[in-house]
């Protein structure tokens, strides 16, 4: 983004019609950067000036490449990559390296990892691509939990861009000389690459359609998505200035009709949900009538000059305020996205209060005009300088001559160029030092780590008070209960409707367990998989991540859910005859309460449809368990409890707030409606001992976000989860302590009919 038009004494230098500097362009790219900054702070959606800065990189881009040839001293390849690499690199690494230092003070530690990862995609211009792997929701309201560096998938975009966009401006120039003289293959190259960027730019936008519609969130950041938008600055940047007999009243109209386009288009359209599909041709083509109203007749020759008549668009984009946002507009944008997102992470708050924004605004300001002054314009000054003095050199008579020369006009950019590379050492050593501490942590006795274990009756703790709570704070967000395989043989699910089937245990036992459900089901499986090896067991899981089993309410919201509980019941009774008992999610627990006079517990229920789903099950004789659903928390209490200036008290909620007083599960269990052949347990008292729900529970950390507990932790519960689970389906009732193959009572507790 940091893409200004030459200056009239550095364009001009080398031929008279070398084009002005246009101050009305300058002052477009502020009015978009400050789009972005102001709906990102205080509208919480996505403006569309972006796509601003994509098509005017690329205006810039050709424009410059393709003037330089017609005034014969054609660019290269590798002197392009460096210019921008130079002007590009020190802003970004400054940036980059600020944010990771400062979320070691300011940001929770179960971020630092994914931080770190994407702070090498933005230093390899890769981060649109990470995004994407990722599943990055970059719409999401609550911008305190987003990454700092995630608006860098724009800036990624345009890095390769950067790199491709020579390659295709050198090839089209190799075309326009075949067969041609240097003078004819001048005035025909605008043309070849109208026709070639054309080209490129409606097979882009025919995919860009296409993808969008079927995968919108992955094309977001999609570069073959997002190319029209380049080759629509380049076509721009060639054919513009040929329209200098525009009527100076249909320039105006079509300067004003673009800006009133771009200043709304985040207000009427729903950027979030359309791009970059058909919908990105509003703010892109609205830039691009301002580009055309600033070339016609009745506003060109002033706009050059920077004195248009007040009734032209250009003539307020040339006034100082919007051309001083032009000069700072890349900084701006590198700046204000960190600053709201770590000011936000801080007080914990999803949105800014009006003064909090405006603040925040101002900060970013102040940082992008330091930016520029201390460090865009010394590096640009001290690499130009040495460049502008190598090619004012006397011509040379032998082209070996010429290989020196112009590896003295590059040497300083390039000087630039690996400083700014040398800069991510401090990425480095954040990241050395995080993993040197997982692997310390690696070799560390279960002892120091109980977890619930510590919760059974007659435990002894001889855990070393040192020993940190695990999983470590960098390693909560992957620990994710999957400690199984992919279900093989008539256990296999054959199916699109089950994606995903998983099994554990002994696959040759005459008992197995079919647990079916969401990522609630899911987070269970470590301890089944305890309680399967204890008992020698062999368990299933069939599930899809948000596709509750039995809830109407989800089959109708979530895509891919309609389908889930039909084709989950039909598995479990195409095997009844194998299965031994079948275990799902039989409550539903609330982020808010819809009420503002309840609680999020009052709010958990039995989900409509579950009755009706289990059925069928029971009549088949089948043996169910309903599991009581974990809380879930209006904030994440695994973010809360690797902040630093927070305590686990701080981070703590009573039991009673987030869960039901009274068991759901007792009007299926009991009562005129009691389920036959149904049963329940409750781990609620597990994950939140003594009524509070607290970040660490026997030095482990109990959730990995705000309503899933740590596969690390599931798998402590092992033991408990096996006891309950054996006296809800009566199959040791009377044992104090479940027997096991090591020890115990020396007995194992087994269906009645083996």
């Amino acid at each position: 983004m940091n893409n200004s038009p030459q200056r009239p004494e550095t364009a001009a230098a080398h031929a008279p019609s070398a084009a002005p500097f246009r101050t009305d362009l300058a002052g477009l790219r502020g009015v978009a950067v400050l789009l972005v900054a102001l709906y990102h702070v205080f509208v919480g959606r996505v403006s569309g000036g972006v796509d601003v800065f994509l098509l005017m990189s690329a205006f810039f881009l050709t424009g410059g490449w393709v003037r330089s040839v017609q005034q014969g001293r054609p660019r290269t390849v590798v002197a392009s990559w460096i210019k921008r690499l130079r002007g590009l690199l020190p802003s970004a690494v400054l940036v980059i390296v600020a944010v990771v230092l400062s979320m070691l003070v300011l940001l929770p530690a179960t971020r630092w990892r994914e931080l770190l990862d994407q702070a090498w995609a933005c230093l390899t211009y890769t981060q649109n691509r990470h995004l994407a792997a990722t599943a990055v929701d970059y719409y999401a309201a609550d911008h305190s939990v987003a990454s700092p560096l995630q608006h860098f998938w724009s800036l990624s975009l345009q890095g390769q861009i950067f790199l491709l966009w020579p390659l295709l401006l050198a090839g089209g120039w190799w075309l326009a000389r075949r067969g041609r003289s240097v003078q004819a293959a001048r005035a025909v190259y605008p043309r070849v690459m109208t026709v070639l960027f054309g080209a490129i730019g409606v097979a882009s936008l025919a995919y860009s359609i296409w993808f969008t519609a079927h995968a919108q969130s992955q094309a977001y950041f999609s570069l073959p998505a997002r190319v029209w938008e380049f080759a629509l600055g380049s076509v721009l940047a060639l054919v513009a200035p040929r329209l200098t007999g525009v009527p100076a009243w249909l320039a105006r109209v079509l300067g004003w009709a673009g800006m009133i386009a771009l200043l709304t288009c985040g207000l009427v359209l729903r950027v979030e949900g359309q791009f970059p599909g058909w919908a990105a041709l509003w703010p892109t083509l609205a830039a691009a009538a301002i580009v055309v109203a600033g070339s016609g007749a009745g506003s060109v020759a002033g706009s050059l000059a920077g004195v248009t008549n007040a009734a032209d668009v250009g003539w307020w984009l040339s006034r100082r305020p919007a051309t001083w946002l032009g000069e700072v507009s890349y900084p701006l944008y590198l700046w204000h996205w960190p600053v709201l997102v770590t000011t936000l992470a801080v007080l914990r708050t999803p949105a800014p209060a009006p003064w909090q924004g405006a603040l925040i605004l101002l900060a970013s300001l102040a940082l992008a005009w330091a930016t520029h002054r201390f460090i865009e314009r010394p590096v640009a000054g001290w690499a130009q300088a040495r460049s502008a003095r190598a090619a004012a050199g006397a011509p040379s008579l032998h082209r070996a001559a010429r290989a020196p020369r112009r590896l003295r006009a590059h040497a300083r950019p390039l000087v630039v160029v690996l400083c700014c590379l040398l800069a991510a050492a401090p990425v480095a050593a954040v990241q050395e030092v995080l993993v040197g501490k997982e692997r310390a942590v690696a070799a560390q006795p279960a002892r120091d780590n109980p977890g619930a274990e510590s919760l059974r009756p007659g435990y002894i703790d001889a855990a070393d008070p040192t020993a940190p709570a695990l999983p470590l704070p960098t390693q909560v967000k992957d620990d994710w209960a999957n400690p199984g395989q992919d279900c093989a043989g008539e256990w296999a699910t054959g199916t699109q409707q089950l994606p995903n089937c998983q099994e554990g245990g002994d696959p040759d036992s005459p008992v197995t367990v079919v647990m079916v459900g969401d990522s609630h089901a899911q987070q269970w499986t470590p301890a089944l998989d305890v309680a399967a090896r204890e008992q020698g067991w062999h368990w299933i899981l069939v599930n899809i991540p948000g596709c509750r089993y039995g809830s109407d309410e989800e089959a109708a919201e979530h895509a891919g859910c309609e389908d889930f509980t039909p084709a989950a019941q039909r598995y479990v009774l195409d095997r009844a005859e194998d299965v031994d008992a079948v275990l799902t999610v039989a409550t539903k627990t609330a982020f808010g309460a819809a009420d503002p006079d309840a609680t999020p517990g009052d709010e958990e229920v039995v989900p409509a449809g579950y009755r009706e789903s289990v059925t069928p099950w029971l009549r088949a004789g089948l043996p169910v368990v309903g599991i009581r659903d974990t809380p879930r928390f209006g904030d994440d209490p695994a973010e809360c409890g690797t902040t630093r200036h927070l305590r686990d008290e701080d981070c703590s909620h009573e039991l009673a707030d987030l869960m039901n007083v009274q068991d759901p599960l007792q009007e299926l269990t009991s009562g005129p409606d009691k389920l036959e052949g149904f049963s329940s347990f409750d781990m609620s008292r597990v994950v939140c001992p003594d009524g509070q729900c607290s970040p660490v529970v026997g030095n482990v950390r109990v959730w990995m976000d705000n309503s899933h507990v740590t596969a690390r932790f599931s798998a402590t519960t092992g033991r408990i989860f096996e006891r309950k689970l054996l006296r809800s389906l009566g199959w040791c009732p009377d044992s104090p302590l479940v027997g096991t193959a090591t020890g115990g009572s020396g007995m194992r507790c087994t269906p009645p009919a083996l």
